[in-house]
């Protein structure tokens, strides 16, 4: 009886960011454009592939001639956002402390969310 064979699942790699691609925040693996936010399926990753991946000369034209260095700076620049998991990182605590939740500011934002119904 033969064995079933494993997919061969590649892991990003650096190279990618020669063809504007970085690494997907929801999965490592997988290679994610940083103007679109548009994720690329693993088989896309191929270097045969990625050298001849036309998103860059489809979706955005006006930065196919790019050097690596713009990417490398979309890539910094998109790692240093604050994201919806980096917040889930922290403590419940540092985040609820942080939200006012006193009797005034409570009654003021329901009355501001009254009005805003109304009108």
């Amino acid at each position: 009886m033969v064995s079933a064979s494993k997919k061969k699942s590649r892991q990003y790699s650096v190279e990618c960011l020669a063809y504007g691609f970085i690494e997907s925040p929801q999965n490592s693996a997988m290679p994610m454009c940083p103007i679109c936010k548009g994720s690329m399926s693993n088989e896309s990753m191929r270097p045969c592939k990625l050298k001849r991946q036309q998103h860059r000369e489809t979706a955005h034209k006006d930065k196919k001639d790019k050097p690596l260095e713009f990417f490398k700076n979309l890539r910094d620049e998109f790692q240093g956002r604050m994201t919806k998991s980096t917040v889930m990182k922290q403590s419940p605590q540092e985040v609820t402390n942080v939200i006012a939740l006193s009797n005034s500011s409570v009654s003021r934002r329901i009355d501001e969310m009254a009005a805003d119904i109304e009108s």
